[in-house]
C-alpha cells in the first residue's frame, strides 16, 4: 500500500506541476509558450502510446502518426465546418436539439454552426478507433518487419490522402481551428 501511495504521490505532484507551468504560460500573455507546451502534451500521448505498443506488447509499429492525424484532422474539421447552411435538414436538426451543436463567431464576420468540441473528440477518438480496428483484422497476424511493412503503409496512405484532399482539410497547409476555453482558461 505505501509503494501505491508513493506512486500516486509522484502523479500528483506532477500533475500539479504540469497545471502551475500551464498556467504561468497563459499569464506570461506569450502564446508561444503555451503553444510549445500543448504539442508537447500531445506528442508526449503518441509517445506513451508507441511505448506502450513496442514495450509491453513487443510490437513495432510505423503507422501512429496515421492515427493520430486522422484523429487530428477530425476534430479539427467538425469544429471549423460550417453548418449553419444545412440547419433545416434533418441530421443537423438534431444534432442542434441534442445541444450537440455551437454557434460561434466566424474569420470573416457573422455566425458559424460547428460541432461542439468535445462531441468533436469524440468522433476522432471513434474513427481512429474504427479504422485501427478495420486494419487490425487483416494484419492481426502479421510479426516482425511484415506489421512494420503494414502499418508503415498505412501511415503513408494517410499521410497522402490528407497532403491531397484539400477540399476535406485544406490539404498541405491544414486548416485554421478557433481557440478553445475550457474551465475559463482560453487554449
Amino acid at each position: 500500500a505505501r509503494m501505491r501511495s508513493s506512486r500516486y504521490a509522484k502523479v500528483g505532484m506532477f500533475l500539479l506541476v504540469a497545471a502551475l507551468v500551464e498556467r504561468a504560460a497563459v499569464q506570461s500573455g506569450q502564446g508561444f509558450l503555451l503553444t510549445q507546451l500543448t504539442m508537447s502534451a500531445y506528442y508526449t500521448l503518441v509517445a506513451l502510446g508507441l511505448s506502450l505498443l513496442m514495450g509491453y506488447a513487443g510490437q513495432i509499429s510505423l503507422g501512429h502518426a496515421g492515427f493520430f492525424a486522422l484523429g487530428g484532422y477530425t476534430s479539427a474539421a467538425l469544429t471549423t465546418w460550417d453548418l449553419s447552411a444545412r440547419r433545416g435538414e434533418e441530421l443537423v436538426s438534431t444534432l442542434e436539439r441534442l445541444g450537440l451543436l455551437v454557434g460561434r463567431a466566424g474569420a470573416f464576420g457573422g455566425d458559424v454552426l460547428v460541432v461542439h468540441p468535445w462531441p468533436a473528440f469524440l468522433c476522432a477518438v471513434a474513427l481512429a478507433s474504427a479504422v485501427a480496428f478495420c486494419v487490425g483484422i487483416p494484419v492481426l497476424r502479421l510479426k516482425g518487419h511484415y506489421l512494420a511493412m503494414a502499418t508503415l503503409g498505412l501511415g503513408i496512405i494517410i499521410s497522402i490522402v490528407i497532403e491531397n484532399e484539400a477540399w476535406l482539410n485544406g490539404g498541405p497547409g491544414g486548416m485554421q481551428v478557433p481557440r478553445r476555453t475550457v474551465m475559463g482558461w482560453t487554449l
